[in-house]
């Protein structure tokens, strides 16, 4: 039998302007598609520890959330926030990578330049149900991973030149791009 490689992840609710289906009515969860001046929209988000790399999206303890541009070597990193901004000098080690959300907005430098309609893992519907009717308490997932490797790097390193195999893991999506929660 194939050993299964899971990733915990936390589950986090962010407030957010944009239209979502997940809404907050006096300290109360519900899904429906209105969106009132009462009522507070929200995305959840399934962040990890796992090392954070360009590319990758993170949100960082200072509430900013965006697609990691560049590491330096002391430790920082800067990122593209969702507003096209940038922030730098924030702490690798208070960030957390950012694995699935319900945001389909984010897309990635690359994707915002050519148009692609291309989107990080999401969180599916069927969760967002079970969340709302726990009242927001599930505080805690486990995603399914996909074992990975860079090719090129494996060819040379087996043919005895070239750096050692770079090799990680990702999470598994669904045909719809949702995460696949174990």
């Amino acid at each position: 039998m194939e050993q299964q490689n899971l990733l915990n992840c936390d589950v986090i609710m962010l407030p957010t302007d944009e239209a979502s289906n997940l809404l907050l009515t006096n300290d109360k969860l519900r899904i429906t598609p209105f969106k009132g001046n009462c009522h507070q929209t929200m995305f959840l988000y399934f962040v990890s520890d796992t090392k954070i790399k360009e590319g990758d999206w993170s949100k960082h303890s200072s509430g900013d959330i965006g697609q990691v541009t560049i590491i330096f070597k002391d430790g920082t990193y800067e990122m593209r926030l969702l507003n096209g901004e940038f922030a730098g000098g924030l702490s690798i080690v208070n960030g957390r990578k950012i694995e699935a959300t319900t945001d389909t907005l984010f897309k990635s430098e690359f994707e915002m330049e050519s148009n692609e309609k291309y989107y990080i893992p999401q969180i599916s519907q069927s969760f967002v149900k079970d969340f709302v009717q726990a009242e927001g308490k599930i505080q805690n997932v486990k995603l399914k991973t996909i074992y990975k490797w860079d090719e090129d790097t494996t060819k040379d390193y087996i043919k005895g030149k070239g750096q050692p195999i770079v090799e990680w893991y990702e999470v598994e999506t669904d045909e719809n791009n949702n995460v696949i929660i174990i």
